[in-house]
Parts: C-alpha cells; structure tokens; sequence
C-alpha cells in the first residue's frame, strides 16, 4: 500500500477531521478499516509528513500526527 501525502492539502485534511468528528456531523464519525489502516501506515511513516523540508516542517508535522491520533481514537 502506498500512500502519497499531497502538497497543499494539510488545510483540507485538518478541516475534514475537525468537520467529521464534530458533535452533529452529516457524516458517520466512524473511519472505515480501510480509511483506519491508511492513517496507521502513515502513521508508521518515520519522516516529516509536512510539505516542507527544513525546520518548518515541525510545527505542521505535529499538528498532522495529532489530526490522525483524533481520527484513530474515533469509535
């Protein structure tokens, strides 16, 4: 399985996390085993998931890892 990380796309994911988990949500808050097992192949992935390449990469790495932790922690 391989999974691409897009640039650019941090906004959207963080907003779609923050949409979906949110109390009253239009969609089920429930990710599906596949959508379960992209996020913990990510998670495995030992490299900045940021678009960036130096330091600045830190800030926005962090705040994906902890997007995906919410997603997993969902029922």
């Amino acid at each position: 399985m391989a999974v691409t990380y897009t640039a650019g796309r941090q906004k959207t994911f963080d907003s779609n996390r923050r949409s979906a988990s949110s109390p009253g949500a239009s969609c089920s808050p429930t990710p599906s085993p596949a959508v379960r097992a992209v996020l913990r192949t990510v998670q495995g992935i030992d490299q900045p998931l940021s678009t960036y390449g130096d330091y600045r990469a830190i800030l926005p790495d962090e705040t994906i890892r902890s997007a995906i932790d919410d997603v997993l922690a969902l029922p």
